[in-house]
């Protein structure tokens, strides 16, 4: 998972930084988003150069290289033909995404509500949460597997567009509702799949 995680997030700020995604910052200055690349850049690329120089100078880079990278993608590749996607989906990944029902719901109204307004007003912190999500559905999904613990890896991104969809709700307009559906998706999922567990 945390190598999966740090391809991931090398992708998603090296395009976050980018001068060639303008959609995906809210003042792409020129000076500014040049030097933002260079830094980011710079820092992004030392822990991978600085590990492949241990690994070469270990002697063991041919070993990483079969068993980190070629054998992650026959792990993939084996998954893929062996295993009924759909099926393995409803009897894993389904009942883990209802047992979080609440923070995909948020994580959903947040989607929702920005698309009501214009891309100068969403946060970056948004748009890296979204894109962080979204790139994180790969790994998840990919082997078909839907493991309990690969979604601990998209967790993160998740709550932070819940924490956004969270922010989103007018709590003057029908509040005892709002509470009250808040507190269904909190207690419900808690009580039924800890009795499922049980």
């Amino acid at each position: 998972l945390f190598k999966y995680q740090a391809g991931i997030q090398f992708f998603v700020f090296a395009l976050f930084v980018s001068p060639l995604c303008p959609l995906l910052k809210t003042s792409p200055s020129g000076s500014r988003v040049i030097k933002r690349v260079i830094i980011f850049g710079l820092a992004l690329c030392m822990p991978f150069a600085l590990q492949g120089l241990l690994l070469w100078e270990m002697g063991v880079w041919t070993d990483f290289v079969q068993w980190s990278i070629l054998g992650s993608g026959a792990y993939i590749v084996q998954g893929g033909s062996s295993i009924s996607f759909w099926r393995a989906f409803l009897a894993k990944a389904l009942p883990y995404l209802l047992s979080t029902s609440l923070i995909w719901f948020l994580a959903g109204l947040a989607i929702h509500s920005s698309r009501k307004k214009t891309s100068t007003k969403m946060p970056d912190a948004f748009r890296y949460g979204l894109l962080w999500a979204a790139l994180t559905l790969i790994p998840v999904s990919l082997s078909g597997r839907f493991y309990g613990h690969y979604f601990l890896q998209i967790l993160p991104a998740i709550c932070l567009l819940a924490a956004f969809g969270f922010d989103s709700l007018d709590w003057t307009r029908k509040p005892l509702l709002k509470k009250s559906l808040i507190g269904i998706l909190i207690i419900l999922p808690t009580i039924l799949f800890g009795i499922l567990r049980w």
